[in-house]
C-alpha cells in the first residue's frame, strides 16, 4: 500500500513540475496534453496553438531538452502513445492524426466527420476511443479496418482511460462526473458525482487511484486531485 501511494504522489509531483516548467518554454503555445514513451524514456506534449508536438525529458525533477518532433497539425489536443506512434485528436479537422515519432511526420489519419469537438483519446485492443466534448459522444475506431461507431452517449465527455477492463471517462460538467463503461457493449457500469470539483478535464489511473484535473467553477481554480472509487 505504501509503495502504491508513493508512486501516485511521485507521478503527481512530476505532472506539477512539468506544468510549471512549461512557463519557461517560449515555443510552447497552449500546452494541451502529455504522453509518455517507455521505449526512449521521453515525454511528448502537444502545443495546441502552434499545431506542434514537442519531446522532452525529466532530469532531476525538471523538464529539459525540449525538441519539436512534428508540426502541421491543427490544434492538437489529446494524445496517446502506441508502438512508436502518437495518436492525436484534431478537433477542427474532425480527425485523428498518427505521428511517427522517429520520422517526425504524420503517417496517416482517421477522419471522423460525424464528430463535433474531439478531445481526448485512448487505445485498447487495437481500437481507438475518443471523446467528443460538444458532440456528447464517445467514438470507437477500429485501427485495422477504419470502421467508426458510436461507443456511448454521455454529456460532455473529456478525459479517457482504460482500467480493469472498463473504459473510464471524466466529464467537463457541473458537477463533474466519472463514468465507467463495459468495453464490449458500451453500457454504463459506474457513475460517480464529484460535487466540489467542477469541470473535469484530464484523467489517468495508477494502481487503482484516479489522477484528475478540475478547472474550478469559474475556470480560475484549477486543481489536480486523486479520486479513489472505493473511498472517494
Amino acid at each position: 500500500m505504501l509503495g502504491s501511494k508513493i508512486l501516485v504522489v511521485k507521478k503527481l509531483v512530476y505532472i506539477i513540475l512539468v506544468l510549471l516548467s512549461f512557463s519557461t518554454q517560449a515555443q510552447l503555445k497552449g500546452p494541451e496534453s502529455i504522453t509518455y514513451c517507455s521505449g526512449n524514456n521521453k515525454y511528448y506534449v502537444s502545443s495546441a496553438k502552434s499545431g506542434e508536438i514537442y519531446s522532452f525529458e525529466i532530469k532531476k525533477d525538471k523538464a529539459v531538452n525540449f525538441r519539436k518532433i512534428s508540426g502541421g497539425l491543427i490544434f492538437p489536443r489529446g494524445m496517446f502513445m502506441s508502438k512508436g506512434e502518437i495518436y492525436v485528436t484534431e478537433a477542427p479537422a474532425k480527425e485523428i492524426g498518427v505521428v511517427d515519432i522517429k520520422a517526425g511526420k504524420i503517417a496517416r489519419r482517421f477522419e471522423l466527420l460525424q464528430s463535433t469537438d474531439l478531445n481526448d483519446l485512448t487505445i485498447y485492443n487495437n481500437k481507438i476511443y475518443t471523446s467528443d466534448l460538444r458532440g456528447n459522444s464517445i467514438w470507437q475506431i477500429n485501427i485495422n479496418t477504419g470502421k467508426i461507431s458510436k461507443f456511448a452517449t454521455i454529456n460532455k465527455p473529456n478525459g479517457l482511460a482504460v482500467n480493469d477492463g472498463k473504459l473510464w471517462c471524466i466529464t467537463f460538467s457541473l458537477p463533474t462526473k466519472i463514468y465507467s463503461f463495459d468495453m464490449k457493449t458500451g453500457k454504463k457500469v459506474n457513475e460517480f458525482r464529484l460535487k466540489n470539483l467542477p469541470y473535469g478535464d484530464g484523467l489517468q489511473i495508477i494502481n487503482g487511484k484516479f489522477l484528475c484535473t478540475s478547472w474550478g467553477a469559474k475556470y480560475t481554480e484549477g486543481k489536480v486531485f486523486i479520486f479513489n472509487p472505493e473511498t472517494k
